[in-house]
């Protein structure tokens, strides 16, 4: 149960940017959820743990494969998703324990970093300022669902069909690489 001040601290925020912007509508942007935290960490209220529905090890490599090419798809079919929800998507992992500054010695262009939690790795498609655009992605810990995608471009298009070529190269090099590590580790035994 959060804290009676927490819950009015946020809605002061929230009449506050309604007034701001003189409507009704309330949109959130990273502003706005910069000062949540702040009422978060005036009032030391912890994230709760969240639970997924099934462990992240667990789930299979082409069941993962299967997700990530459906995704791709949708953001062919349909195009990447808003910019408003592209900011509630960035604002749940910027708070995540999951997400990490840089994988594999890559680092994110966008800036945002990686999700050490999903097991995509570190391709180009896998940085969370790219993720975080695709609407048929969600989040390993349920932060954020799949949505079908409404931006459509050219340039989402092209992107996504690269995407997924770039990530098949990308996977199967990675597992080359593991297969011949194996292997030589056992000649040497």
């Amino acid at each position: 149960m959060l804290d009676y001040n927490y819950k009015s601290c946020v809605e002061r925020i929230k009449n506050y940017r309604i007034k701001i912007s003189e409507t009704k509508s309330f949109r959130p942007d990273a502003e706005f959820y910069a000062e949540i935290k702040k009422c978060k960490e005036k009032y030391e209220i912890k994230p709760q743990p969240v639970k997924t529905k099934q462990p992240i090890s667990e789930i299979s490599f082409l069941r993962k494969v299967k997700s990530y090419i459906l995704a791709e798809l949708d953001t062919i079919v349909r195009g990447q998703i808003g910019k408003h929800l592209y900011i509630k998507r960035q604002a749940a992992c910027m708070d995540c324990h999951g997400r990490v500054e840089s994988m594999e010695g890559k680092t994110d262009p966008g800036g945002i970093g990686f999700c050490s939690l999903c097991g995509c790795g570190a391709s180009k498609r896998a940085a969370l300022s790219v993720k975080l655009t695709i609407g048929g992605a969600s989040c390993p810990l349920n932060k954020w669902e799949s949505v079908r995608g409404t931006d459509w471009s050219y340039k989402a298009a092209i992107q996504a069909v690269w995407g997924i070529w770039s990530s098949a190269v990308y996977t199967l090099n990675k597992k080359i690489k593991e297969f011949i590590r194996n292997l030589v580790f056992r000649r040497a035994i």
